[in-house]
């Protein structure tokens, strides 16, 4: 069992951002605080619990939340629908470089210098290596019935607002628009982009809020469904024949959409991390390319930014994956702050200038 000592050590060390993306929790970032959905009441609605990503305390702003007394433990175990305290706190310290012994009575950081921590590094490698290749889908996960995806996209193009929204604001085409099958539901007055798997399953939708208030209590985006299984992308450029051979990773649905109208082939991971679902799709399209190309803050490696070292994470989850990296390269969004910002020739310019990852990797860490 493990002690309340290393739990604390655990906590003390953990980056409660890299913590939230790792396991794939959407949140809002104030300076020193991050706000998710409160896992610990039923009808959470909104970003309703403060995590200090300094102190690691939280708290819940609704009546009748049952957070009180616990720690950022037991927000993991929640979050992780688990009940296993021991295997948390492992995952939270292999998180934060630590090493727990086999007897839970010290933790120390991973030393790579001598035999015993290369053996270890080699382990945990092969170790994510065999659970991310081995990984399986989550079963059915049926989010809506295509039918209401027809009538939402049928209600997309009878309403004007939204429809000036995607063609003028966002500079979507009609071909865009019928390519992705996008929708509308005047209801919530989202816009609504259906997600397929590959072998066309509806896997998740991914809604865009036309209105500000709920913009600014909930975000822009919510994804429902199976957000960590989801290239948004692959299945349309499949069906439209696009070269598979190389393929650029971003970060959200309008970004995919502008590429592929410029020919290329890109998936959007729905957020700054990628899954070991995603990375196992990924190495079984084998493709002799894989580009990232995430939105401008995620490539600054800014500590205030939201996507905080998103590439260089990517980056070490390949290496882990056993990706080979000569083969990953970057593109970096000088001046623009989303794919989607950047005129077509512009794009084209900065892509062929795109660096090989190990030397983004390196610029990284020697600044």
């Amino acid at each position: 069992m493990i002690s309340k000592r290393i739990e604390r050590t655990v906590i003390r060390n953990t980056n409660v951002v890299e913590l939230l993306e790792n396991l794939d929790v959407s949140y809002k970032r104030y300076g020193d605080e991050v706000r998710i959905v409160c896992p610990f009441h039923r009808n959470a609605n909104g970003y309703n619990l403060s995590i200090n990503v300094k102190k690691r305390v939280f708290c819940c702003f609704s009546n009748g939340c049952e957070k009180n007394g616990y720690n950022l433990v037991d927000l993991v175990m929640r979050i992780m629908k688990t009940d296993d305290r021991e295997r948390t706190v492992r995952y939270m310290a292999s998180l934060a470089n630590l090493e727990i012994d086999l007897l839970c009575r010290n933790i120390m950081k991973y030393s790579y210098k001598n035999k015993k921590g290369l053996l270890s590094f080699k382990d945990s490698t092969l170790s994510f290596i065999r659970e991310f290749r081995t990984v399986e889908e989550e079963g059915e996960y049926v989010v809506y019935q295509e039918s209401q995806i027809r009538e939402w996209h049928n209600a997309l193009l009878e309403s004007k607002y939204p429809l000036r929204y995607l063609t003028e604001e966002r500079k979507l085409t009609e071909w865009d628009i019928e390519n992705f099958y996008l929708g509308f539901d005047p209801e919530e007055k989202d816009i609504i982009f259906p997600v397929y798997s590959t072998e066309g399953k509806l896997k998740a939708v991914v809604r865009r809020t036309l209105s500000e208030e709920k913009a600014e209590y909930f975000g822009k985006y919510k994804v429902i469904g199976a957000k960590s299984e989801c290239l948004y992308g692959l299945y349309e450029a499949q069906g439209a024949d696009y070269d598979l051979n190389k393929i650029i990773l971003v970060e959200g649905v309008f970004d995919a959409i502008a590429l592929h109208r410029m020919g290329y082939t890109a998936v959007a991971l729905l957020g700054t991390s990628i899954s070991k679902y995603q990375l196992k799709m990924l190495y079984e399209l084998s493709p002799a390319e894989i580009i990232l190309c995430l939105d401008n803050d995620s490539c600054k490696g800014d500590d205030e930014n939201s996507g905080k070292n998103g590439v260089l994470r990517i980056i070490n989850q390949f290496s882990k994956a056993g990706f080979n990296l000569d083969e990953i390269s970057v593109i970096q969004l000088d001046g623009y702050q989303d794919p989607d910002e950047v005129p077509e020739k512009e794009f084209r310019r900065i892509y062929e200038n795109r660096m090989p990852a190990i030397d983004f990797y390196l610029t990284q860490q020697i600044r």
